[in-house]
């Protein structure tokens, strides 16, 4: 059930509406099926995934089922967002990332459509939000525990864990007001008034913090977090993320500084990876 404006809310333009209305008379009543399927009947989200590859073909691109499927789910949503009491604005910032998506899915891979799996499952389940430029889960502290700022953040503890959605620079003052509006979103779920505020992201893998300039917003960033577990791997999972449609060519484009700096790393053979940091929060400012 798309709801009704929805498009335009969420910054679709012209061309993209009319993407989106010559793609909805292909598939439009098969993927509002699957959608009321998910959205009432409890179909897991994985399996109304493979059903759409299993309805693509030369006509419609799987990715572009995806989209037609998540809008389809935004009625719903929104019936959720009033059953809970939350605000348009709070739906709308979040239902954006159809948005965002959309976006990475043509610069990656020229397709209309969104090639991310179970990522919309946290955001209709109203368990991931976004508050301003940052987005949130709603969920608890994993593995061991993490001593930070002289507390103690153990396995279970409540926390909100950020992501950042590819839409723009990541000005520090708009994370502060995203850290503070997730704050006063969860404030009755706090102990001692402290959030711990968890971020699990290639940007604070210790060996890319060279290659963000001193004083560019992403170190910025990534220096409001303490690094308390980092992950190594041989493949560069995030390529697409700083080179676009050009991450598997050869030689990589260095249009910017940021690609020219990974585009020097990827020769050497050192690992990829993403680090897991922290901070601790008060509604005010982070506490060091």
């Amino acid at each position: 059930m798309l709801l009704d404006g929805i498009l335009d809310k969420i910054g679709f333009n012209d061309e993209q509406k009319a993407e989106y209305e010559k793609y909805k008379a292909l598939a439009g009543e098969q993927i509002e099926r699957l959608a009321h399927a998910y959205m009432k009947e409890d179909l897991p989200f994985m399996s109304a995934d493979e059903k759409m590859g299993e309805m693509a073909d030369e006509a419609i691109h799987k990715y572009t089922l995806k989209l037609l499927f998540l809008l389809e789910c935004t009625g719903y949503v929104y019936e959720k967002y009033q059953e809970a009491g939350l605000s348009d604005k709070i739906f709308y910032d979040t239902m954006k990332d159809i948005k965002y998506k959309l976006d990475e899915c043509v610069d990656v891979h020229g397709i209309f459509g969104d090639f991310t799996p179970d990522w919309f499952d946290g955001f209709f389940k109203l368990k991931r939000f976004a508050f301003g430029r940052l987005q949130f889960d709603i969920t608890a502290h994993k593995g061991e525990s993490v001593n930070v700022a002289g507390r103690e953040v153990n396995e279970g503890d409540f926390i909100v864990k950020c992501h950042i959605p590819s839409s723009g620079p990541l000005f520090h003052e708009e994370c502060m007001k995203s850290y503070k509006a997730v704050y006063d979103f969860v404030k009755s779920e706090l102990k001692d008034d402290i959030l711990p505020i968890e971020c699990h992201s290639w940007l604070l893998f210790p060996n890319y913090q060279g290659f963000f300039g001193e004083n560019s917003n992403t170190k910025k960033f990534a220096e409001d977090y303490t690094v308390f577990d980092v992950y190594e791997t041989d493949i560069f999972w995030d390529k697409w993320r700083i080179f676009g449609k050009d991450a598997e060519s050869d030689p990589l484009p260095q249009k910017t500084i940021l690609q020219r700096n990974f585009a020097e790393y990827v020769t050497k053979g050192k690992p990829f990876g993403y680090g897991k940091g922290i901070f601790l929060f008060n509604g005010e400012k982070i506490i060091k």
